[in-house]
């Protein structure tokens, strides 16, 4: 089922007919997708018994390049298949490919260049090496299906069981409970109210008063001011001695160009400071009063003996829950510097506890003045040289004439290694694993050996770099010289010539030393060495007698050649067919003919012979 489903069909008819379709491969598609090849010449079946086809490629993006011969499916009817090989698949993007003929007697005859696009895998990424890998995965998933439904089964049946585990305790639980219940376990007597004490403090003359009243009654404690001491006297604060004045700073010394740096001036000396002035004695701080008594505090009265247990009486009905009792209220107290504040169920209440201030003692006699200190030494005098510039105390530099390092050019890197992007395609690579170590942005890469020249558009990090590819000239064709093949006019040959990058179909070659002029006949790409087999036929030769080997040309009049192959015309001797004025005499024949023209004396002589004009016309 699907046998050569994924081959293309290609029908080559004449050896310069070029492939309109672009062929797909796949790295999931490895001796899935090829090539199915029909080789017709002039419409008929070619008859390629003896031959060998191979299918020619090379991947623009990676490089690699190789050779994949044709099964033959009918050789006598020209008909062979192909498939992709892996290599070719490994990577995506765009492979070049021919068709090549190897007739057996050593010649051979190659189709046009076709494009194979190779398309990126959507599922997995990995290099597949045989065919249709993804399909066998995928029966490989359904045939461990069983083991996966196992499994999930398995553990929905353990979590099944956890499940119905903790639903038969949570059923005891409540069964439980619900017996409790019906015994009276939970028919309580309602609990005793509870008593929230209430405090206060009242301000008075002599201090404040504390009130606290709880279940055993109220309690009253008064606390007396303490009389603060009188502040002794402060002595007042000497004057600060004058700073000395501080000498200038010598500027540091200019660097120069290439000499060393010049010398730091002297900093001046920094004038003494002048001591101190005397403090005054501070007063003496007044004895603080005696703190007041503390109220006593009610006793407690004893506790009654604990009464005897009752025997249990018969199990009555369930009574209603009893109400909970009232929340009491905590009585606190806080201090905030000398303010007392309590709060209870009466609220908050506070008392300042602080006596009056004491008066200001005598200021304290004035410390003497210090002397003033030395000036610093001057510093060596500073002359800038340009860029630099000194004004009103500010150092600059002008840099107007120097360039920023966007201003550089950008540079260009050459090597046969060097990334290759396709024209108008993106390529990111590790500079130092090609040696472009210090790359930057605008920078352009030239590989003689593929033939394209890029662009850096990106320095992401030190280790990646985006470039563009800019010209492709292995897609351009013109002249190249050589002296390793020559053929005359309409003989085909080929030989191996020194080439740096791939030379396309129609290419034209010229032999330098006999002016022979060839025609490429198949694209040529250079190997490792630096060369390739050169399929052409020749066109003519171009050089004249002058050049040795070339054909010996001779002129007719009107034309002639000088001694320096210089071609003139003379046209002295004719008259322009339209707008011509004759300034002289001009012959002619005798008429024969309507159309002819006639001269003077042939009109003269014709009249002059006829004696009576009546009966005759011209």
């Amino acid at each position: 089922m699907l046998d050569g489903y994924g081959l293309h069909q290609l029908t080559w008819d004449t050896c310069d007919e070029r492939f309109g379709d672009v062929l797909v491969a796949s790295p999931a598609d490895a001796q899935g997708r090829g090539i199915s090849l029909a080789v017709r010449q002039n419409g008929a079946a070619a008859n390629l018994t003896g031959a060998t086809v191979y299918l020619v490629w090379r991947h623009k993006v990676t490089g690699d390049r190789g050779t994949e011969p044709f099964t033959a499916v009918n050789a006598a009817g020209g008909t062979f298949s192909v498939y992709y090989p892996a290599a070719m698949q490994e990577a995506e993007g765009v492979v070049q490919a021919q068709v090549m003929v190897s007739r057996g007697d050593d010649t051979y005859v190659s189709s046009r260049v076709f494009t194979i696009r190779v398309e990126p895998a959507i599922v997995g990424g990995e290099e597949h090496e045989d065919g249709f890998t993804l399909f066998l995965d995928a029966i490989n998933a359904y045939e461990h299906a069983t083991e996966i439904t196992t499994d999930a089964a398995t553990d929905a049946n353990a979590a099944a069981t956890a499940a119905n585990n903790a639903a038969s305790n949570a059923t005891s639980v409540a069964e439980g409970i619900q017996a409790a219940a019906q015994r009276g376990d939970y028919d309580g007597a309602d609990g005793e109210d509870g008593f929230s004490p209430t405090a206060t403090v009242t301000q008075t003359a002599e201090g404040a008063t504390i009130t606290i009243t709880d279940k055993n009654g109220t309690t009253t404690a008064n606390v007396a001011k303490g009389a603060k001491g009188d502040k002794g006297d402060t002595g007042a604060t000497g004057p600060k001695g004058d700073k000395g004045d501080t000498g200038e700073q010598g500027p540091q010394g200019i660097q120069g160009e290439t000499g060393p740096k010049g010398e730091k001036g002297d900093t001046g000396a920094t004038g003494a400071q002048g001591p101190k002035g005397d403090t005054g004695d501070t007063g003496a701080t007044g004895a603080q009063g005696p703190k007041g008594d503390t109220g006593d505090t009610g006793a407690t009265g004893p506790q009654g003996p604990k009464g005897d247990k009752g025997e249990t009486g018969a199990k009555g009905d369930t009574g209603a829950a009893g109400a909970d009792g009232t929340d009491g209220v905590s009585c606190t107290h806080s201090w905030n510097g000398t303010v007392l504040s309590v709060t209870s169920a009466s609220g908050t209440s506070s008392a300042d506890l602080v006596g009056p201030q004491g008066p200001t003692g005598a200021t304290g006699a004035t410390g003497p003045q210090g002397p003033a200190g030395a000036d610093g030494a001057d510093g060596t005098t500073f002359t800038p040289q340009s860029p630099l510039d000194l004004s009103n105390g500010v150092l600059s530099v002008d840099l107007s004439g120097y360039l920023t390092m966007s201003d550089l050019p950008s540079r260009l890197w050459i090597g046969d290694n060097l990334p290759a992007p396709p024209e108008n395609g993106m390529s990111g690579f590790n500079p130092s694993s090609f040696g472009l170590d210090g790359i930057g942005l605008g920078d352009h890469m030239l590989n003689p050996l593929d033939g394209v020249l890029a662009r850096v558009t990106a320095v992401n990090s030190a280790t990646s770099v985006s470039a563009k590819g800019v010209l492709d000239w292995t897609t351009m064709r013109g002249i190249m010289t050589t002296t390793q093949l020559d053929l005359a006019a309409g003989v085909q040959g080929s030989a191996y010539i020194s080439i740096k990058h791939r030379m396309p179909t129609d290419t034209l070659l010229l032999n330098t030393t006999s002016g022979n002029l060839m025609r490429v006949r198949v694209d040529a790409t250079p190997s490792s060495t630096g060369g390739a087999t050169v399929y052409a036929v020749g066109l003519g030769n171009i050089y004249n007698a002058n050049v040795s080997g070339g054909g010996t040309y001779t002129a007719s009049s009107p034309l002639s050649i000088d001694a320096n192959n210089d071609i003139s015309i003379d046209l002295s001797a004719y008259a322009a067919l339209a707008g011509a004025t004759f300034t002289g005499a001009v012959s002619g024949i005798a008429p024969t003919a309507n159309a002819h023209f006639a001269t003077k004396k042939y009109v003269d002589d014709a009249i002059a012979a006829l004696d009576d004009l009546s009966g005759v016309s011209f």
